[in-house]
């Protein structure tokens, strides 16, 4: 039996300029999917997807990865674009997949929109012995961020360059474990979509903002406090707002809140990000008084931050 694992993420800098080569932090989170093999009992491929509510997903592929039945024709036409792509970068996979289960096994709520895509095109990857980012760009017209966040053990700098992925490893303050907290919005947000039309307007966006972002970025890991902290995420969302014509975060739904407050991947859903230096039962009281959940701490959701 085969089992392998793909982290999920979570994006603290650069939403919609990483697409532009700004420099952003990503954080690999202890969520993630796993993906099991086992001798399945017919000659197809079968397909199973979970998460922490149980199963949402079954279906059949032939051996060229087309989909026989599925129990959802969206899930059913990624997966088998997933399944062809694969094909064309390692001749035989899907061979050598036919008569066997695939289990995907999600830790976590996949309305969260911590990265099922991602970390699914990463198990398939690590499955067929190919570069995972080879294949993101193959189904994918995201930055790929959150598919090398899926094989990452700790926050990293990522950037585009010149097409391509480079990305270290960033040690980020120690107070970020106790005054930093990510709380679900409950509108999870299609990020192809939202891709597809923040590109589609791109050529308007000014380079000093991207350069902006990336030298946020740079920063950030060495701030010394709260305060200082929540002045760059403030010139960050007033980046962000300025390019997308929105207000911010803050502005839109926690005016009141002693602290600052961003948004963190496609703007309007998801999960957005408090920092505070109020206690943290001041946190998660205004948090749940906003009817919103669940909310994770810093340390309690980010990998390395025990």
């Amino acid at each position: 039996m085969t089992k392998l694992r793909a982290n999920a993420k979570l994006l603290l800098t650069g939403e919609y300029l990483v697409l532009l080569g700004a420099k952003a932090i990503a954080l690999p989170l202890r969520f993630g999917q796993e993906l099991t093999i086992k001798k399945g009992d017919n000659q197809h491929i079968s397909w199973d997807s979970e998460d922490i509510n149980g199963c949402w997903f079954s279906a059949s592929f032939n051996v060229l990865g087309e989909a026989i039945d599925g129990s959802s024709r969206e899930a059913s036409r990624f997966v088998s674009t997933i399944l062809r792509e694969t094909e064309l970068l390692s001749p035989g996979f899907l061979n050598r997949l036919t008569g066997q289960k695939v289990i995907v096994t999600a830790d976590f709520d996949l309305s969260w929109g911590l990265g099922s895509s991602s970390s699914l095109i990463s198990l398939v990857a690590q499955l067929a012995d190919v570069d995972p980012f080879m294949l993101h760009r193959k189904v994918s017209a995201g930055s790929g961020y959150d598919v090398i966040a899926a094989q990452q053990s700790c926050p990293f700098l990522f950037q585009l360059v010149g097409g391509s992925p480079e990305h270290s490893p960033v040690a980020l303050p120690s107070f970020f474990s106790k005054h930093l907290f990510f709380a679900y919005l409950g509108k999870k947000q299609e990020t192809a979509t939202n891709v597809s039309q923040f590109l589609s307007s791109s050529a308007t966006v000014e380079p000093i903002l991207v350069n902006t972002i990336s030298d946020i970025s740079l920063r950030i890991p060495h701030v010394s406090s709260v305060v200082e902290l929540c002045q760059l995420m403030v010139q960050h969302e007033a980046v962000i707002s300025k390019i997308l014509g929105i207000d911010s975060i803050k502005k839109a739904s926690f005016p009141d809140f002693n602290g600052c407050t961003k948004s963190l991947g496609a703007w309007g859903g998801d999960f957005a990000l408090f920092c505070s230096e109020e206690p943290e039962s001041y946190v998660r009281a205004y948090i749940e008084g906003k009817g919103l959940s669940p909310l994770f701490r810093f340390d309690e959701i980010v990998l390395k931050y025990d």
